[in-house]
């Protein structure tokens, strides 16, 4: 029997997750790929920025995904199978805060499906924001170790001086990982090969040893943990900020407030309903991370909502504030 592969994604929030995930959907156009992922906030927004069909993506609204409660993350993998059972590849995207491993042990621990088999964690990197964040932030460590592999993103914004430094960086702290810059004609079968053969499947013992290989704790195999329990892990705290629009929003106005953001916005991303009838048709996929803006127009039919809806992730965020200069954008 062909066991589906599920690969988890890590990466600090803003690594470049979900265009990993598009680009794989779009390599592989033939392989049928399902997706779980999950959000802070109140209203996901990963389901439409990822461009998977709506049977082939659930999300989970648990905010950080190493809280998820184990039977809920693995009955969001049994409802794709239901959904769609000619699936042949799962990803799922975890929160940019969450710890990887109690993920990765849920997966080892129990089978969502006869069908299913866990096939490897891969961990997306920011090539700019590493430098600051591994020393920041702990998740991003325990991150990058977790990792089966490491897809190095935004490289061409890192100065090329710099780039022995980042590689030297990642490998002190894995050494033996393998790591794999995403550029635009980058062979992502190097990353994911749905041609890949199936391997044998883990032994009941064979978790402790998985485990030891990435400085993580052995103990028992997470099977032994009650199917209910939430799958935590070591994450630090973030507050999340929904702003929404029905009016439209001036673009210039709204990418010169996003580039002045306060430190504490770690992360920003949404959907824009631009004003002006050149942008009748259009709708912007917002992307902010450390201090750059990043928008992308698509067909407005893609997407469900007319209104503006952005979602801010930090520490100490200053809603008040934010709200006011946000509002200010509107037309």
């Amino acid at each position: 029997m062909i066991h589906v592969p599920i690969t988890l994604i890590t990466g600090f929030l803003g690594s470049g997750k979900s265009t990993l995930i598009n680009r794989l959907l779009q390599a592989f156009p033939h392989g049928v790929f399902g997706v779980v992922t999950n959000e802070y906030g109140e209203i996901g927004l990963e389901s439409e920025i990822i461009g998977a069909p709506e049977d082939g993506i659930i999300e989970l609204g648990n905010g950080c995904m190493c809280c998820v409660r184990r039977d809920d993350l693995l009955g969001g993998v049994a409802r794709l199978l239901e959904r769609r059972p000619a699936i042949t590849q799962i990803v799922v995207e975890a929160s940019g805060g969450s710890d990887p491993e109690p993920v990765v042990q849920t997966f080892l621990g129990h089978n969502p499906s006869a069908r299913t088999r866990y096939h490897g964690c891969i961990c997306v990197v920011d090539a700019v924001g590493f430098g600051r964040d591994h020393h920041d932030h702990a998740v991003v460590v325990r991150q990058v170790r977790q990792a089966d592999s490491i897809v190095l993103t935004k490289l061409d914004l890192l100065p090329t001086e710099h780039h022995a430094k980042r590689y030297a960086e990642l490998k002190q702290l894995v050494p033996h990982t393998p790591i794999h810059a995403l550029a635009p004609h980058t062979d992502l079968r190097t990353i994911i090969d749905p041609d890949e053969p199936e391997p044998a499947e883990l032994g009941d013992g064979d978790y402790a040893r998985f485990s030891a290989a990435r400085g993580t704790p052995g103990g028992a195999p997470p099977g032994d943990a009650p199917p209910g329990d939430a799958a935590r892990g070591s994450h630090f705290e973030l507050e999340s900020f929904l702003f929404q629009a029905e009016r439209p929003v001036d673009r210039a106005e709204l990418e010169q407030t996003l580039a002045q953001l306060p430190d504490s916005v770690i992360r920003a991303k949404g959907l824009l309903r631009p004003a002006g009838p050149e942008h009748a048709h259009i709708t912007y996929i917002v992307q902010y991370s450390a201090g750059r803006v990043q928008l992308y127009p698509c067909p407005r039919s893609r997407f469900d909502q007319d209104e503006t809806t952005l979602l801010f992730v930090g520490t100490g965020l200053d809603r008040a504030a934010l709200g006011a200069a946000l509002r200010s954008c509107e037309v």
